[in-house]
């Protein structure tokens, strides 16, 4: 089976939220060490729960049209156990309280695991042929 152009929306979603997941998870391991200097670059806003809650709904959002799309091809359900693994911890990492160490774990967990189950979600679209692998994966 050829690539798709529904194929191309479902790589990109992945790499989209891959990247995102990722990003979200360097954010939040970095929050201790870069608050003194938010303020002083006119960050501040970064470290906010407000923030926190858009990344977090921008991820579960977009994370869940992702997988639910990806497994109408592949139907493997370690994606949706990420997924519901992931979002567990994203809004656990949320209610537990901005302040303190166990926010940022938390929140640094759920943003690893939602970045794996992107990255399985692509892969098994590549061995189920609904997709073409994207350069940014290695693919030659």
């Amino acid at each position: 089976m050829t690539m798709t152009a529904s194929g191309s929306a479902l790589s990109r979603l992945d790499v989209v939220g891959a990247s995102a997941s990722f990003l979200c998870a360097a954010h939040c391991a970095a929050m201790p060490l870069l608050l003194p200097l938010l303020p002083l670059a006119g960050l501040e806003f970064l470290a906010s729960h407000a923030f926190d809650l858009l990344f977090v709904a921008g991820a579960i959002l977009l994370g869940g049209f992702a997988v639910v799309r990806g497994m109408r091809h592949h139907r493997d359900r370690r994606v949706a156990t990420g997924f519901g693994l992931a979002s567990l911890l994203l809004v656990a990492g949320l209610v537990v309280g901005h302040d303190g160490h166990a926010h940022q774990v938390i929140l640094v967990a759920g943003g690893l695991v939602m970045g794996w189950t992107h990255l399985l979600n692509l892969s098994l679209l590549r061995r189920h042929r609904c997709i073409e692998a994207p350069a940014a994966l290695g693919a030659t």
